[in-house]
Parts: structure tokens; C-alpha cells; sequence
């Protein structure tokens, strides 16, 4: 399943799209487009007509509009440990550093948003699927393919870049082990969240966010494809 996201038409680029969007149906892959702007307009870019052949769904929303989330009682902890969880990452690589200061940079953009948009980019940081293999040793490390020998010492902090191999694993273990804590914190704390966020949602009827609707399609489009979803994983 796929959702294609942008603000330009859906034609352009020079590759005709309905080649690629048929290639997808023979490939058992459903296609979903976002236009971001005026619904008419996603229809005159074609982007309605992309979903169409891709068998699957077009939206529209307003890129201009401030998201600011459902605030809940969670928010304030998961942003503290949103913040923690960021001193347990340490750069490596050419680019290291500045993926490093990125991932700070975009906590920040989140927190100026609302403090629930904050609070839903630390469940995320915290969940099994946020990894970074490319720029952080907590990540890489767990890796088969990653030798210490092999590291360039001086894309390292400079507080690790004159020790031995063995008291640089030693001090990534033991960052390892405080993010697995911060994790777990934040795992409890997202689940309460999201029961927070969908119970409120449901008293709010008739209200329906891009978020529910696309979550809504994606149960629907993989039940055709025999998927099957406990009740509460279709909240």
C-alpha cells in the first residue's frame, strides 16, 4: 500500500505516471495520492486520476493549516522524555553530526507546533521502528555488519574520539541500556496517549481528521487483500 504526498501536479516529471500506477496494480500494490492544496485542483493536477489507476484513494488537504493535535496529560512527560531520549544518540559518519543536530532541530520545530505535536514525535522516537543505523553507534552497533575498527574516530564527539575501541563499546552499551529505559517509559506513555487521543476523537463525532481517514482506508483496502485487524487496532 502506498500514499503518494506533494503540491504539484501529479503529472509532472518526465516519466508518463499511468505506466508506473498500472505497474504498482499488476504488483498488488494500492495506490493513495494527497494532494496538499484545493481539492478541484488536486482533480485538475491529476492526482485524483493517479489514485483512480492505482486503484486506490484520493484526498486533499490544506498545506497551509496548522496542525495542533488533541493535548492530553501525557504530553508534558513524553516531551521530557522526547528531549532525554536525544542524549542517548551518538553521531558517527561524515554526516553524522548534522543528522544529529536535524533530529534536535526537528524537535524543536515540533515543540513551536504544540506540545501534543511534540509529544507524538517523542512516541515515535521511541518506538522500534525509529532507527538510525546511517549517523547514530547506539543503532549501528546492533548491526551484523558494523566493525569498531572500521570507525573513523574523528566523526565521533570529542569526548570519544581518543578512546579505545573497547571504552567507546562500553560507553555506547551503557547508552544503549539508558535509551531501552526511556523507551520503555515512552511506550506506556504512548499507549495511554492513544487512548486518550481515541476516545476523544470518538466523542467528537462527525469530526474527521485526514489521520482517522487514512487510517480508515488503509483497514478497508487491506481487508480486501485478506488482512485482518483485532477491535482494537480498528479504533
Amino acid at each position: 500500500m502506498m500514499y503518494i504526498a506533494g503540491n504539484e501536479p501529479f503529472s509532472q516529471g518526465s516519466v508518463n505516471f499511468t505506466v508506473p500506477c498500472r505497474l504498482a496494480v499488476e504488483r498488488n500494490i494500492v495506490i493513495n495520492t494527497i494532494h496538499c492544496g484545493n481539492h478541484k485542483q488536486g482533480i485538475h493536477g491529476l492526482w485524483q486520476m493517479g489514485a483512480k489507476l492505482g486503484q486506490g484513494r484520493y484526498f486533499a488537504i490544506n498545506s497551509d493549516q496548522v496542525t495542533a493535535g488533541i493535548p492530553t496529560p501525557f504530553d508534558d512527560e513524553l516531551m521530557r522524555y522526547g528531549t532525554q531520549i536525544n542524549q542517548t544518540y551518538i553521531y558517527y559518519g561524515s554526516a553524522g553530526k548534522v543528522r544529529f543536530n536535524a533530529q534536535v532541530a526537528q524537535d524543536s520545530n515540533a515543540k513551536k507546533m504544540s506540545s501534543s505535536i511534540f509529544a507524538g514525535r517523542s512516541s515515535s522516537k521511541g518506538s522500534k521502528l525509529y532507527r538510525n543505523t546511517n549517523w547514530d553507534l547506539v543503532d549501528a552497533m546492533d548491526g551484523k555488519n558494523f566493525s569498531i575498527e572500521k570507525l573513523d574516530k574523528s566523526t565521533l564527539p570529542k569526548e570519544l574520539q581518543k578512546k579505545t575501541d573497547k571504552e567507546i563499546v562500553l560507553y555506547v552499551e551503557q547508552k544503549k541500556a539508558e535509551r531501552l529505559k526511556i523507551k520503555t517509559k515512552i511506550a506506556e506513555l504512548s499507549k495511554k496517549r492513544s487512548a486518550f487521543i481515541q476516545k476523544k476523537q470518538a466523542a467528537e463525532k462527525g469530526d474527521k481528521s485526514l489521520g482517522s481517514v487514512i487510517i480508515d482506508t488503509l483497514h478497508k483496502q487491506a481487508a480486501k487483500k485478506g488482512f485482518a485487524f483485532s477491535e482494537e487496532e480498528m479504533k
